[in-house]
């Protein structure tokens, strides 16, 4: 019964076009509708999830979980599936059917990706709902799309594709190249839309900057925070919205979009079920999700380590969804820029090569300007003679080992710089923090003196 009313929901609301889902999303009562079809797909993918991945059956039997009481997700009470879950079991403990496909996660908090599979149909049915969501910013069948995000086991290129294949748009993916070849190459197809990551859309606005740009009718950024200056600056290139959207690897990429109020995200309530957990006297706390409809590797109660909260507020685009409030910061170390996902795993190992003391090193992300700036912060027995010789190396160790960052960095999406300190003169408290995000449109102050970057996943 309950897999006979899963199946009505996905034909009635995603088995027409983006322009009926979004239709019906404007006419139906949310408050009525959202929690009864919520409460019908949570149960089918904790029904299944437990008869099916080995994981879930391990993990609620030992903390005594009939799955049959469950009616909500708040119902397992301190039951998560955390990242470090997906990193240390097998996949197969999750797979439940078999997958077409699979993506994974890259500059985690650990050198060891999350990976994450989904079915042929999955793959469909994100592709009909992103195209629900890429239609309310304000995209149409007869719009022709550029693409420059990576598909180098990234997720955000082929769920645009899915979506824009469902949309029946015109789309041509040039993954992420130079910006100037991008210029060059895209320029004839007349692409009215772009798409990429706001480090590699800064740069590609640089270059429109000074040679001219074609006129666009909306740019979607995705991967990063974006300042509202960059924002403005980008707009102001192409005399167009830039909007944003939210997403990550283990939800398909595809958990919210900005509408033109660009003041939060509309998420996808069909797919998934959101929670914030260990929230703060404003609100806001961790991101924690459930997957639905997804039957090769459900999620139950991910945590997505984002933080933000939930905006109560109807929104003047009239969309009904549940809204969530820009990203204010993670719950552990990593930051996105314009290098990409960063972690200190990964300065940790640079360090090592050259025999830096743990102690006498801190990586800090700042921005000056427009464009983010990756600060090494080293302590140097004699800095006058050693900084060249420490320059030099740490440049090759990221071409060597990091080529994905390297070739962001020759693209101009990010600039590195470097300051040294005499032995003792960095570290000045108890604990030094071995990445720090000091990008000062991007924080806010708790109250308490202490800094919390933002940051988009």
């Amino acid at each position: 019964m309950e897999n006979l009313a899963s199946r009505f929901l996905e034909l009635a609301f995603f088995g027409n076009s983006p322009a009926w889902t979004y239709g019906l999303l404007g006419i139906v009562p949310e408050e009525k509708l959202l929690p009864a079809v919520q409460k019908i797909l949570f149960r089918i993918t904790l029904k299944h999830a437990y008869q099916n991945s080995r994981f879930y059956k391990k993990l609620f039997d030992q903390y005594g979980v009939d799955v049959r009481k469950i009616k909500r997700p708040q119902d397992l009470g301190n039951i998560f599936t955390e990242g470090d879950d997906l990193r240390k079991n097998p996949a197969e403990d999750f797979i439940c059917e078999k997958p077409i496909t699979a993506y994974q996660t890259t500059g985690t908090t650990s050198p060891i990706p999350k990976r994450v599979f989904f079915s042929a149909s999955e793959v469909r049915k994100y592709g009909k709902v992103s195209a629900t969501g890429l239609w309310k910013m304000g995209i149409r069948p007869e719009d022709k799309v550029a693409s420059a995000f990576d598909y180098s086991f990234w997720i955000s290129g082929p769920t645009l594709k899915a979506s824009l294949e469902w949309m029946r748009a015109f789309h041509v993916e040039a993954g992420k190249i130079d910006p100037k070849e991008f210029y060059d190459q895209i320029k004839p197809y007349l692409c009215n839309i772009l798409v990429g990551d706001p480090s590699w859309l800064l740069r590609l606005s640089e270059v429109a900057e000074k040679r001219g740009s074609w006129p666009v009718k909306m740019i979607i950024a995705g991967g990063e925070n974006m300042t509202e200056k960059t924002r403005k600056y980008i707009e102001g290139v192409w005399e167009t919205d830039v909007l944003l959207s939210y997403g990550q690897t283990e939800g398909f990429g595809n958990l919210g979009v900005e509408c033109k109020q660009k003041d939060g995200y509309h998420v996808n309530d069909f797919m998934f079920h959101f929670e914030i957990i260990n929230q703060d006297a404003e609100g806001y706390g961790e991101i924690v999700y459930t997957t639905f409809n997804r039957s090769c590797m459900p999620l139950i109660r991910y945590r997505s380590g984002d933080v933000a909260r939930f905006v109560k507020e109807h929104c003047s685009c009239g969309l009904g969804t549940t809204k969530i409030s820009k990203l204010r910061g993670r719950v552990d170390e990593m930051v996105a820029c314009g290098m990409g996902n960063i972690s200190p795993w990964m300065f940790d190992q640079i360090f090592k090569q050259l025999h830096i003391q743990s102690e006498s090193w801190q990586m800090a992300v700042i921005r000056p300007g427009n464009k983010d700036v990756v600060e090494f912060r080293l302590e140097l027995n004699n800095v006058k003679e050693e900084c060249g010789r420490v320059e030099k190396a740490i440049l090759g160790i990221l071409e060597q080992d990091f080529p994905d960052y390297w070739k962001s960095y020759l693209m101009g999406l990010f600039e590195i710089q470097f300051r040294f300190f005499e032995p003792g003169k960095l570290r000045t408290g108890r604990k030094l923090r071995r990445l720090v995000d000091e990008r000062t449109e991007l924080i806010r102050s708790n109250g308490n003196g202490e800094q919390i970057p933002a940051l988009n996943s």
